[in-house]
């Protein structure tokens, strides 16, 4: 478990947080790998095109496709509140499309008298792929929601296909292609359940937190185990587009196909919903608060607000455990005379390091540890890693 620094920072804006103290983090990153066009791919015969022209082209397409979707981020537990929040990784998200073709063509003609049919020629290979990096989760109220795949390729060559026929035509059978992807994706809710499977309840909106629990004094540890599972819709609609042309000549005479738009179709689908696995969320135990130290009377809490008067007790007390050693220090008596004088040089409105000892009732062999340091541990709140 951690505590993110980033989440901390973007949650702090949601008004129902208090902290960044209460905040406990688990990572959420559901991801998928699709295939829309089946485990097979799909097959498109394009049949005789243009119909009824002297020349005409035929393509027979197999095309498959591999897309995957991650969008990874945090599961937020407050636990000042018991609510769960869900917040993506800053442009940490992915989707990834890629989708192959392979082309076989042939040609035709009947002019002149003469009626020709080739053989395929081919296969060609062409593909696709496209990228988009975006915000996770994807809810409504995400800036970036729907993301878009969207792009018409420019058209390249496939290939340019010599006719040699000395007896019948000769001439050049070629073919352009290009691809046009236009697909979104936008997700609406994530379900929440406890660890056994049951509906808790789902998040629609960015940022929205969702009370699975108590305040932090009513935790029960068995909601510490949760699971989440997102929901999302994905729109494809992908053609491949080819631009066919054929030029002939038959004895003297030349005839030409005009290069034509052909459009194929591969991907024309809505998945809605399109439906994330559930994935296990684990938060440590409610944070537990030490009690305040109870250690230390008055007259340590009067030497703790001052710092002089603290060290003026360490040396009393100093003086004290080794007051033979102090004597000796001077022959004529001024070491003594030298303690009285550092014990009583704050005047007589001012306690004494002598009086102060007498008001606590204790004695140390050392520098006692300052106040503060007592009070900064009664504020630690521990939590398990």
């Amino acid at each position: 478990m951690r505590t993110s620094c980033i989440v901390a920072l973007v949650l702090l804006g949601t008004p129902s947080l208090a902290s960044a103290e209460t905040l406990e983090t688990d990572r959420f990153e559901p991801e998928r790998n699709l295939e829309l066009l089946g485990l097979q791919g799909i097959d498109v015969d394009t049949n005789w095109q243009p119909p009824g022209s002297p020349i005409q082209v035929r393509f027979e397409t197999h095309a498959d496709d591999d897309i995957f979707v991650e969008m990874p981020g945090d599961a937020v537990l407050d636990w000042d509140t018991g609510e769960l929040y869900f917040v993506g990784d800053d442009e940490g998200g992915v989707w990834d499309v890629d989708i192959g073709v392979t082309l076989d063509a042939r040609f035709r003609f009947d002019l002149v008298g003469i009626q020709f049919e080739s053989s395929f020629i081919g296969p060609y290979d062409l593909g696709i792929f496209e990228t988009a990096a975006f915000t996770p989760y994807l809810l409504p109220g995400n800036d970036q929601r729907p993301v878009y795949i969207d792009d018409e390729t420019t058209p390249i060559e496939v290939f340019n296909y010599a006719i040699v026929d000395a007896v019948i035509a000769s001439g050049n059978f070629y073919v352009d292609a290009s691809f046009d992807i236009d697909m979104q994706l936008a997700c609406e809710r994530i379900d929440v359940m406890d660890a056994e499977g049951n509906p808790v309840g789902s998040i629609t909106a960015e940022l929205e937190g969702l009370a699975i629990a108590g305040p932090d004094e009513e935790q029960d540890e068995e909601l510490v185990e949760a699971q989440a599972s997102l929901h999302c819709t994905l729109f494809s609609d992908v053609e491949l587009i080819l631009y066919p042309g054929v030029e002939l000549q038959i004895g003297f005479e030349e005839f030409q196909l005009a290069p034509f738009e052909l459009r194929i179709q591969l991907l024309d689908d809505r998945i809605d919903p399109l439906n994330f696995d559930a994935l296990p969320i684990v938060f440590d135990e409610p944070p537990v608060e030490e009690p305040p130290s109870t250690t230390g009377g008055e007259g340590e809490s009067s030497s703790g607000g001052d710092g002089g008067g603290s060290s003026s007790a360490g040396a009393s007390q100093g003086d004290s455990a080794s007051g033979s050693e102090s004597s000796g220090s001077g022959t004529d008596g001024e070491g003594v005379g030298s303690t009285e004088g550092s014990s009583s040089g704050g005047g007589p409105d001012e306690p004494t390091a002598t009086d102060g000892a007498q008001g606590c009732g204790c004695s140390s062999t050392g520098s006692a540890a300052p106040l503060w340091m007592l009070l900064g541990f009664a504020l630690i709140r521990r939590r398990r890693n």
